[in-house]
């Protein structure tokens, strides 16, 4: 890469759904996971085995998983989506576009972050407010 283009390239952790907005808004960009891997993240829904509501929970879940309010999701947020009849309805650019919808191989090297406890989250906020502060 030449002097000049490194003063005019950019670095920016974000999510795979920010990052497919961002592209359609500019063709310039693009999305990469490190051949190294990465983390795995997901959001999830769930109802407390000691929740009071439990049928309205159900229902509001049952609303989120229809077909129409899903793709209405998928399309604000532009993240993979686990239901299948949203995938079959999208354009075939959008389900080969490996930003919302990466290759088995990518997936091969991250993993899910997990809870390390009270004395590494301490740590890495040392560490954090270390490298922040020099």
């Amino acid at each position: 890469m030449c002097f000049f283009c490194l003063l005019h390239a950019a670095l920016a952790l974000v999510y795979s759904g920010e990052a497919a907005t961002a592209i359609e808004s500019n063709a310039d960009l693009s999305y990469t996971v490190p051949k190294e891997g990465s983390n795995l993240w997901i959001d999830s829904w769930f109802i407390p085995a000691d929740s009071t509501h439990k049928e309205n929970a159900e229902k509001f879940l049952d609303f989120l998983c229809r077909e129409d309010v899903a793709m209405l999701n998928f399309d604000y947020v532009c993240y993979v989506t686990p239901n299948q009849a949203v995938v079959d309805a999208l354009d075939e650019d959008t389900r080969n576009d490996t930003t919302i919808f990466p290759p088995d191989d990518v997936f091969a090297n991250c993993t899910v972050y997990k809870q390390l406890g009270s004395d590494t989250t301490e740590l890495y906020s040392y560490l954090w407010k270390t490298l922040k502060s020099d």
